[in-house]
């Protein structure tokens, strides 16, 4: 199992939709297989939901009201048309 930490954040900065905590290390665990996660903002859930790939993320982002897209090494990314675009 691969893991991915979202380190805290300092408490007063960013705005609700982060998706670090400012009480908390958020560990992610990617099971054998998962490549993406979506990631709720801490603000609202501790919640996160990972697939194995594009097309089962996107579809996942396209159901939530909100949340970022990231792989298991941290990169983020945005849905651009029916595919993922890395956010450099």
């Amino acid at each position: 199992m691969k893991t991915y930490t979202i380190k805290k954040k300092v408490s007063g900065t960013g705005s609700i939709y982060d998706i670090a905590s400012e009480h908390y290390d958020r560990v992610i665990k990617f099971r054998k297989g998962e490549i993406f996660a979506l990631i709720e903002p801490s603000y609202f859930s501790d919640g996160y939901t990972a697939a194995c790939s594009e097309q089962a993320i996107i579809k996942k982002y396209r159901k939530s009201d909100y949340g970022i897209i990231i792989n298991c090494d941290g990169n983020q990314y945005v849905v651009c048309n029916d595919g993922l675009e890395r956010i450099e």
